[in-house]
């Protein structure tokens, strides 16, 4: 009996390990779900010359007691899909080119100077996204339960974030001027973003100061700066050094502790961590777009402030077959690194902007800046689809790479889709 029950042991282990991937050194490829889970036993790093691309459902694993990192060198791209995301566990990502729908949790840190990052969920990371260089920007992400959830620092550390909720942290935002760094300034912007059950939302230091450049004697002004725009915080602590290092535009703190005033936010549900807006809240269609337009779809008058767009639910009746389901937009590739064919319905006006609310392309007056944006196929001309049009925008060399924001307009109907250029 022994005997039989030992090759059964050795059969079910056999059949265990002959499902994981097990990771050290270099680095490379296509990483997909059957090769589940990739257990990583040291250090890896991607070489140059080679890439790493990992869809979803991945699982990434860490067969250490302590954090393990992954050096990728701007030469990683993680594609989740919302309903099958990737799962990092206890791995440092340092330097990815572009992150979609990928949760990453037990770290020491997170995430380390990314380029783009969306749908993200950190959680559980003494810091979850360390930015130190310029040009790191995150949207429509969670960061939860972590010491620190984003941090920018010296020598270069500028920060985008849109859309994102920031719950139930030490310190949400810390921001930070190093005196041994290098002479620059440290910069984060934060548009449309929610505050809730952290101990601490945002914290600017050190003390804005001058400090000298060296050879002749000149001194330059240095400074930590937070811009926060259309957002809500619902957490009673704010540190700030000197006046002006944090700015607030448009953003409503709950209750406002130095005032006595403030309206409850009427989110859906903090219990379960649903911040989403109820159709009761004051701040539905309370944005101002002058601060930056949200890269997603709004409703109403103007965008809501906050990490999430309300959803009113629209009760429609049948329409005759003769017309469009819906008015709506599509894109692809998306990503993109030299076009994309949007599709659009046919009669529309489309524009591009960039996040800022710079318009960079228009049809179809075809007033363009610094872009290309042209009808791919005759109007009202498609296979099975006689109400919509394609165009295609071709960016020239002066538009850098970045999320863009296509919008169509008919009527009194718009619609926006978010396209993501990639050089």
């Amino acid at each position: 009996m022994s005997k039989w029950l030992l090759i059964l042991v050795l059969a079910l282990i056999t059949a265990c390990l002959g499902d994981t991937t097990w990771v050290s050194d270099t680095v490379s490829g296509i990483w997909t779900a059957d090769g589940n889970p990739y257990v990583f036993t040291g250090d890896c790093y991607i070489a140059d010359g080679e890439s790493l691309f990992i869809e979803e459902g991945v699982i990434i694993q860490n067969s250490v007691d302590s954090t393990l990192f992954l050096y990728a060198e701007f030469r990683l791209r993680i594609e989740g899909m919302e309903s099958d995301t990737v799962n990092i566990t206890g791995i440092t990502i340092e330097k990815a080119l572009s992150i979609d729908y990928c949760k990453v949790d037990s770290c020491i840190i997170g995430l380390i100077n990314p380029i783009i990052c969306y749908n993200i969920n950190i959680c559980c990371c003494s810091l979850g996204i360390a930015c130190n260089r310029n040009g790191t920007e995150i949207y429509f992400s969670e960061i939860s339960n972590c010491d620190v959830g984003v941090a920018s620092q010296r020598p270069e550390g500028t920060i985008v974030v849109w859309r994102t909720l920031f719950h139930h942290n030490r310190l949400g935002l810390f921001s930070d001027i190093n005196y041994y760094a290098p002479i620059s300034n440290c910069i984060s912007y934060l548009y449309y973003c929610t505050f809730e059950s952290n101990d601490y939302s945002i914290m600017g230091v050190l003390d804005s100061y001058w400090e000298s450049t060296g050879s002749g004697g000149w001194w330059e002004y240095v400074y930590s700066f937070i811009g926060i725009y259309n957002s809500l915080n619902c957490d009673p602590y704010q540190f700030e050094s000197y006046d002006y290092s944090i700015l607030n535009r448009n953003t409503f703190y709950i209750p406002n502790y130095s005032t006595g005033e403030g309206e409850d936010p009427c989110f859906v549900d903090t219990m379960s961590f649903n911040y989403h807006l109820a159709d009761s809240s004051p701040y539905i269609d309370m944005a101002d777009t002058s601060y930056g337009i949200p890269p997603d779809s709004f409703y109403g008058s103007a965008p809501d402030l906050g990490a999430f767009e309300y959803t009113p639910i629209i009760i429609e009746e049948n329409l005759p077959s003769t017309k469009p389901e819906a008015f709506s937009l599509s894109a692809y590739p998306n990503p993109f690194n030299s076009a994309v064919t949007i599709s659009a319905p046919a009669g529309a006006e489309v524009e591009v902007f960039d996040v800022n609310g710079r318009r960079v392309a228009q049809l179809p007056d075809g007033g363009t800046v610094g872009a290309n944006l042209v009808f791919a196929q005759p109007q009202g001309d498609h296979k099975d689809r006689p109400y919509e049009t394609e165009f295609i925008w071709q960016p020239d060399e002066s538009v850098g790479s970045g999320v863009y924001l296509v919008r169509a307009t008919m009527g009194e109907e718009t619609a926006t889709k978010r396209v993501v250029y990639l050089k």
